[in-house]
């Protein structure tokens, strides 16, 4: 057996589940990831409906149990339909499920805190169970640990003392009200806490031992529930406070003061990013929150990443997404660190030396200096954007096959003769370029004139003006070959490579990959070209929606949200709508707006969440980053978008439907400043306030006469 096989714990699960129908097992249906920002993955707490939960992978599974008229409910049997699950006041990244029994309602508040800036985490969590039938109930709560769960791992031993629970000889759960514990060794009894739980019964042991680490055990609490009473348990567990090498940690005192660990985890988040919208739809706030607390908390240090455990690393074109997209939304110290890491370690993705990869570091350090306009942050970073640059000049003109330096193979692509080179000899005028195992032609040269056209900007901000020359005429020279190849050519493919055994079999498939990069973020998109306009009609009625019926991206979501961010600026705003509409009916974790990568095996790439004893149904990575950052891109799309020509836009994607309610956006950092704008509906009018960095002009895209009025 390898040195991976024999740490797959998720392999054990599937003879543990045949042998034991009668258990009651994790849900494995979808989860969501709490996670302090910039923390290691191995910090990222996994959560399931209901709030049953794993502190950290691999580590142990939690879960809320509640016994009512001797009948046992728990969120693992119970539909998703009937949870409720949301961040708190639909902004904090605090998990808040909400979940009953008939008469008794279990509402229960999770978050991920650090210790001050010591590799100290904790998840608090809070359970409140009220009665709101008309007669007092008997109760049993039963706080459940076992060795699976969201992302379990072995439990060989498991006790507890003074309100202390020890799994594996460490001290990691802390009950701030004492209650009565049980536990089980599976070597011994071949039984799990489930099922003493579902036929009434408590087990006597409170310390046991087992050897084929499979222990499980209950903190008990049994009491008389009044009508109109709550009563409120808080519990804190130390994220991997049995690791040896953690010399420093000491040990949680009481009481645990969940109120004031709450009110600095909001104080911190609240200090993120002043951007904040408020609009008639929802969707729209919850989702733009959602996406902030998703993207940020799956980061690493100085990285953003595009989910942790499955990718836990950066993925360059998705993570550029993800920088940008925060960048926009204000959270600048995040992005700017980001952008000079991109920059000065050359950050590729585990797919090899990919063609679109030089202009997403260009994109990230160029689009962090124009939201900030911080110039020392330019010209300190001015060096990597030649550096690319020159890499891109090399590839539009390439004679022959060209690789460039890439530090992140993994052990599966080592094997891929597909991901070695970045680009074939250049055909038409444009890069041959290489994404993914394919050359995608637009894709990679949307990129190639996007790092162009900014390292021109850049040049010119430095007064490089060779530098500016040089770029320039390279951008525009490569926009018009572009633009030529549109007829025929414009989203169509060759299908993959059969090494990799996938999409073969037809000469010529429909893509996004195209049409999600033409004008943004690529650029060099022409409103005023009719072939180019015409090519996107013909794919959205041969492909996005053929003989009128839509049809979904079933493989990428991302490029499908992608391409709708196009599709604003070509002025389909009924369109984009229809899109989005269905999205926000898909979640993978509904109320908490997720959406997975794909529709086949995601998660197996790094053998990662193999390692656990858990999530081994739903084989898509969700949330997934650069789906999610589009999103909220589009959130802010909606409200307010620029170009790099000197405009900014307003309303682009408000429908009609809004216009006879207020709405407003509250500090949107733009390439020419900071912007707040609030509409009335009862005269028509929108005030403005641009806290003005660099000349541009407003434009009005909202629908219908609306007075636009600049105000001081």
């Amino acid at each position: 057996m390898s040195f991976y096989t024999e740490k797959m714990e998720q392999l054990k699960m599937v003879p543990m589940k045949s042998n034991h129908p009668n258990w009651i097992w994790n849900r494995s249906d979808t989860h969501i990831f709490l996670k302090v920002p910039e923390a290691h993955d191995a910090f990222a707490t996994v959560v399931e409906p209901g709030n049953s939960f794993s502190p950290g992978p691999g580590s142990y599974g939690v879960s809320t149990w509640v016994t009512v008229d001797n009948k046992l409910y728990a969120p693992e049997k119970i539909d998703l339909k009937e949870i409720l699950w949301e961040f708190e006041d639909k902004k904090y990244p605090i998990s808040h499920a909400l979940w009953d029994t008939g008469d008794i309602k279990i509402d229960s508040s999770l978050f991920t805190w650090q210790n001050g800036d010591i590799i100290d985490y904790r998840d608090y969590f809070r359970v409140k169970l009220s009665n709101n039938g008309k007669v007092s109930k008997r109760i049993k709560f039963d706080l459940v640990i076992r060795s699976f769960g969201a992302a379990g791992g072995p439990i060989g031993k498991l006790s507890e003392k003074d309100g202390i629970i020890y799994i594996n000889g460490a001290a990691l759960v802390y009950a701030e009200t004492k209650g009565k514990f049980g536990a089980v060794s599976y070597a011994e009894n071949k039984k799990d806490i489930s099922e003493y739980l579902q036929n009434n019964q408590f087990p006597e042991t409170k310390e046991v031992e087992d050897s084929e680490k499979w222990a499980s055990g209950s903190l008990r609490y049994e009491f008389d529930l009044d009508v109109g009473v709550e009563k409120i348990f808080d519990f804190a567990f130390h994220l991997h406070a049995e690791c040896d090498l953690y010399s420093w940690l000491k040990q949680l005192t009481f009481p645990i003061e969940f109120d004031m660990k709450k009110q600095d985890l909001i104080r911190k988040w609240n200090g993120l990013t002043k951007s904040e919208l408020h609009v008639p739809d929802e969707r729209v706030y919850e989702t733009f929150h959602a996406q902030i607390n998703h993207l940020y908390m799956a980061s690493g240090l100085n990285a953003p990443h595009i989910s942790p455990i499955t990718y836990p690393t950066w993925w360059m074109r998705d993570s550029a997404y993800i920088c940008t997209t925060l960048d926009q939304c204000g959270l600048h110290d995040f992005a700017g660190r980001s952008a000079h890491t991109a920059g000065r370690y050359n950050v590729s993705a585990p797919f090899g030396p990919e063609a679109d990869l030089q202009g997403c570091r260009i994109w990230v350090i160029s689009e962090h200096w124009l939201l900030t306009r911080n110039k020392k942050f330019l010209d300190d970073n001015y060096s990597y954007i030649t550096e690319n640059a020159e890499e891109i000049l090399l590839m539009i003109n390439a004679d022959k096959p060209l690789r460039f330096y890439c530090e992140s193979f993994n052990h599966q692509t080592i094997n891929w003769p597909e991901v070695v080179y970045s680009c074939a000899p250049a055909e038409n005028g444009m890069a041959k370029g290489r994404m993914d195992f394919v050359n995608r032609d637009f894709y990679c040269n949307s990129f190639c004139y996007l790092g162009l056209r900014r390292a021109e900007m850049c040049a010119k901000e430095l007064d490089k003006t060779d530098d500016e020359k040089r770029y320039g005429e390279s951008a525009a020279k490569l926009r018009k070959a572009m633009l030529d190849y549109v007829p025929g050519h414009f989203t169509r493919m060759a299908g993959f490579s059969k090494a990799i055994g996938s999409f073969v079999g037809e000469e010529l498939i429909y893509t996004h990959h195209d049409s999600c990069t033409t004008f943004y973020p690529g650029t060099w998109g022409d409103l005023n070209n009719k072939e180019l306009l015409d090519a996107y009609e013909n794919y959205w009625n041969k492909y996005n929606c053929p003989n009128g019926k839509p049809f979904h991206e079933a493989l990428w979501t991302y490029m499908e949200i992608g391409d709708l961010r196009n599709r604003l600026i070509l002025g389909q705003r009924e369109r984009v709508w229809s899109v989005l509409d269905y999205y926000f009916k898909i979640q993978n974790s509904p109320g908490l707006y997720t959406w997975h990568e794909s529709n086949k095996d995601e998660n197996s790439l790094f053998l990662a969440w193999e390692k656990v004893r858990g999530w081994e149904k739903a084989p898509f990575v969700t949330p997934h980053g650069w789906t999610g950052s589009l999103m909220l891109g589009m959130m802010r799309d909606i409200m307010v978008r620029e170009d790099d020509r000197g405009n900014i836009y307003l309303g682009s994607g408000v429908p009609k439907s809004w216009m006879d309610k207020p709405f407003s956006i509250d500090n949107f950092p733009t390439y020419y400043g900071v912007i707040s704008y609030s509409y009335t509906p009862k005269d028509k009018k929108v005030k403005v306030h641009l806290n003005k960095t660099s000349e541009c002009k407003i434009i009005s895209c909202f629908l219908g006469d609306v007075n636009i009025e600049i105000v001081s």
